[in-house]
């Protein structure tokens, strides 16, 4: 509900996906040129398009190929949309800050740089458990305290600093993950756990074979959050950086419970994740929907 375009950058994601599976299935004219424009408009919204993007496409990228020899015809198309839409943006970056990209900072003076400055796997390991440990907070803080101290031991045990500069925002320390209503550090444990539990279901014998694309998205997914983590420093308001991936990993879920027999699992399913709304559609510190600052 805030000015954010987090939301926006997850819908040309999955209109991105959505049309480039079409493509797979059927790769006629149509379909390229939605996928490449929805690429194209994702870049446009949000820098973290191009994380999550690349690393959606490489889960693809095998279908991708032998799609009746299309690899280049794909490539062309991409490029072409992308400098369509992005090329005007792109030359503003250059000529007022010298990168495409525009600056690597907050505030265009390197202080507070988005990048992490060691990057690697042990950047990648350290952000990764924070960022997970960000989306399982509970009420009890018993519970945030024992993550907390999971994520410590689990620092320790590898040789990392949690609260190391060179990979957390500046001024900022690790600290407890918190209950949030708030949409900027809001968690999504519900639609990890799921996420998690339909990875398990795709690991069964035989179930990869049956689900190849729907592993290519998983795996997709995955790679942009490790992306993510490995080129980002880690700071505790990121959890809505985040929300593209998460609308994504609704597919794989979703896909699965339309394979039970009735519509009573995913009736269930649906009411338990509407009643988990509750909270950060009435408690919203900012705007909530009822008290006397409601809006």
């Amino acid at each position: 509900s805030g000015v954010k375009n987090d939301y926006l950058l997850a819908m040309w994601l999955v209109c991105y996906v959505y049309f480039l599976l079409r493509f797979l299935a059927l790769p006629d004219k149509k379909n390229l040129a939605a996928c490449s424009l929805a690429l194209a408009l994702a870049l446009f919204t949000k820098g973290t398009a191009y994380l999550f993007a690349p690393a959606l496409t490489f889960g693809l990228i095998f279908p991708l190929w032998r799609a009746r020899g299309r690899a280049l015809a794909v490539i062309a198309a991409f490029a072409l949309s992308i400098l369509a839409v992005n090329g005007p943006l792109y030359w503003r970056n250059y000529f007022f800050s010298g990168s495409i990209l525009g600056y690597d900072s907050a505030q265009g003076d390197g202080v507070f740089r988005w990048r992490n400055e060691k990057p690697g796997p042990s950047a990648m390991v350290s952000n990764a458990l924070r960022h997970v440990s960000e989306q399982l907070p509970a009420r009890s803080e018993i519970w945030n305290r024992a993550v907390y101290q999971t994520v410590i031991h689990l620092h320790r045990w590898l040789g990392l600093n949690p609260s190391d500069p060179a990979t957390t925002w500046p001024g900022v320390q690790y600290a407890p993950p918190r209950n949030s209503n708030h949409e900027a550090n809001g968690n999504n444990k519900w639609h990890l756990l799921l996420f998690a539990f339909s990875g398990f279901a795709l690991l069964r014998p035989g179930a990869r074979r049956r689900n190849g694309l729907l592993c290519g998205v998983y795996a997709g997914i995955l790679a942009a959050f490790l992306l993510f983590c490995a080129y980002l420093k880690w700071q505790p308001f990121m959890a809505r950086l985040e929300l593209p991936l998460f609308v994504l990993c609704a597919v794989a879920p979703a896909v699965l419970m339309e394979r039970f027999r009735g519509p009573a699992a995913a009736l269930v399913l649906s009411l338990f994740l509407l009643n988990n709304s509750r909270h950060f559609l009435f408690e919203n510190w900012t705007r909530p929907l009822r008290g006397p600052q409601s809006v």
